[in-house]
């Protein structure tokens, strides 16, 4: 497979032109970023001469199979949309767009195309979640009736104005974090069909000039999306999923994450991979110790270049990715309009 890659800054140098160029199924072909120091840096760095500053140049090229895309959450569509129309396969960064209609055109496009997208939730890869996963069916977990998902950090706001300005990421912490956990119990609980929403999305810490943070200062009157965001999902199966993210806050800990399912035969608990069930009415814990030499991030980009050779599903089907992107779409809504 010939990529090309669309966006070169930090996801894309730390994680995926790596894991692309250790891709036995791939070779990283050509690079495209708008910042020309970075672009020659990472092409000098990773061996590839053929760099574009223009994204529509790299995808209407007839010898490139697959596009990878690692810009801005804003250009996620727009260019995944059109390289799928040119008959390329796409990988793309989380989230899959900034809304369920560009969602929904890039699966249609995937279909229409015969194209392989998947949108790149490398956590489904974690060691750990894959094995609490085994116990998701109805035979282990049972029916799921709630689940908890957070994604807490103290003093952690990604600074870049890729982040922070509405205009290039559309949202905070909700679509930075959110789609992340949202996804991951998502998956524990079976996908069931989502009905309503009711959330909070605010700002209450990034505009005050006072605050300071772990990976530098902001500017806080450029300080254009929430620093706080929660949801509660309701479900058609009557079960329930609660979210919670900040980038800011006076917590406890420096950064905390997990997912707990529970179900009406165990509970299973991410990322401490602990089932917990009952055995002659006591309960009982099971603590999971697989370990993986293999990164997520390198099984999601691997996995996906070898479902395109063997044309088989790819591992994350993204009509899941919609899901996930209607669910927090319409808990900005309902931020919104209270």
């Amino acid at each position: 497979l010939r990529v090309g890659v669309v966006g070169v800054g930090g996801i894309s140098a730390e994680q995926h032109l790596p894991h692309w160029k250790s891709c036995p199924h791939a070779e990283l072909v050509a690079l495209c970023d708008i910042d020309e120091d970075r672009l020659a840096a990472q092409g000098k760095k990773f061996g590839v001469a053929d760099l574009h500053t223009d994204w529509r140049e790299i995808i209407e090229r007839v010898d490139l199979d697959v596009i990878d895309v690692t810009t801005p959450n804003e250009w996620h569509a727009p260019i995944a949309i059109a390289a799928l129309d040119l008959s390329k396969h796409v990988l793309c960064e989380k989230p899959m767009a900034t809304s369920s209609v560009d969602a929904q055109r890039m699966l249609d496009l995937s279909i229409e195309r015969g194209r392989k997208l998947q949108i790149n939730h490398h956590f489904r890869f974690d060691r750990t979640f894959r094995d609490l996963r085994s116990f998701s069916g109805e035979d282990q977990l049972g029916k799921p009736y709630f689940a908890h998902a957070r994604w807490h950090r103290r003093r952690r706001v990604p600074v870049a104005p890729t982040f922070l300005q509405r205009s290039l990421s559309q949202g905070g912490p909700m679509l930075d974090l959110g789609v992340h956990v949202v996804d991951l119990a998502m998956v524990l609980m079976g996908f069931p069909k989502p009905v309503s929403v009711s959330a909070s999305v605010e700002t209450h810490l990034g505009r005050n000039p006072n605050m300071g943070g772990d990976w530098g200062d902001w500017d806080p009157e450029s300080f254009e999306v929430e620093d706080f965001a929660i949801a509660l999902f309701r479900f058609e199966t009557g079960a329930t999923l609660f979210v919670e993210t900040t980038w800011l806050g006076f917590h406890e800990k420096p950064e905390e994450w997990f997912v707990r399912v529970l179900g009406n035969k165990a509970g299973l608990h991410w990322p401490d991979g602990v089932v917990v069930r009952e055995q002659n009415k006591i309960p009982s814990e099971r603590k999971l110790t697989g370990v993986d030499r293999a990164t997520p991030y390198q099984q999601s980009i691997h996995r996906f270049a070898e479902a395109i050779v063997t044309d088989q599903p790819v591992p994350i089907p993204p009509a899941e990715s919609l899901t996930v992107v209607r669910m927090v779409e319409a808990a900005y809504i309902s931020g919104r309009i209270g």
